[in-house]
């Protein structure tokens, strides 16, 4: 089996069952697995930490429970990817784009998410307060209007529908508004919370 670079240059080859196997042994190998082309595979349960992918091609690939952490992800192409209980803790995933990947328990403990895309509203449900850096980052609204991602969104829930809050626009549901007329509070409001990363109630 041979691990391909996006531009075809063989980057790691031998006698393996599954493409999961091939990319766990070039890693352990200490093979950097740079711009290496995964396109649509199968890693479910892949053992992938500390590994070296950056400028690969993940497009469509399944990472559901793989052990991503410390990964070097720079401007990777990671549209489409189920990260489903991936532990993507302490990774430089800086300039990937994740649009339409789907996002269910997924740990961003300490990663850097600048300069990255995302369009699934799963993104939200995860625990974004323990990212690193979220600097240029990108919430593509429906595949068509861009939210400003730069610092945590602030999401309200026990209403009839969820509220995103993010910086000059607000999404209620399903559906997106502008907020300008309310810059200046939202602006205080931000470095209000950006103070604190968690906060806790205790009930009366």
């Amino acid at each position: 089996m041979y691990l391909k670079s996006i531009t075809g240059e063989v980057l790691f080859e031998g006698r393996f069952h599954t493409v999961r196997q091939a990319v766990e042994t070039a890693i352990k190998d200490g093979i950097s697995l740079d711009s290496v082309n995964l396109r649509k595979a199968n890693l479910v349960g892949a053992e992938l930490d500390h590994a070296s992918l950056s400028g690969a091609c993940l497009w469509g690939a399944n990472l559901c429970k793989a052990n991503m952490t410390a990964v070097q992800l720079k401007n990777v192409d990671c549209r489409n990817v189920n990260m489903q209980d991936v532990c993507l803790a302490e990774s430089n995933c800086s300039g990937t784009d994740f649009s339409g990947t789907y996002f269910s328990r997924t740990i961003l403990r300490d990663s850097d998410l600048s300069d990255t895309k995302f369009s699934c509203p799963s993104f939200f449900r995860q625990n974004l307060t323990e990212v690193n850096n979220f600097k240029n980052a990108v919430y593509i609204h429906k595949g068509e209007v861009d939210c400003d991602l730069s610092c945590p969104p602030i999401l309200i829930y026990g209403l009839p529908k969820t509220i995103i809050l993010m910086e000059g626009k607000v999404i209620i549901g399903s559906s997106l508004y502008k907020i300008d007329l309310y810059n200046s509070f939202f602006s205080d409001f931000f470095d209000f919370i950006s103070q604190e990363k968690v906060l806790q109630y205790k009930a009366v």
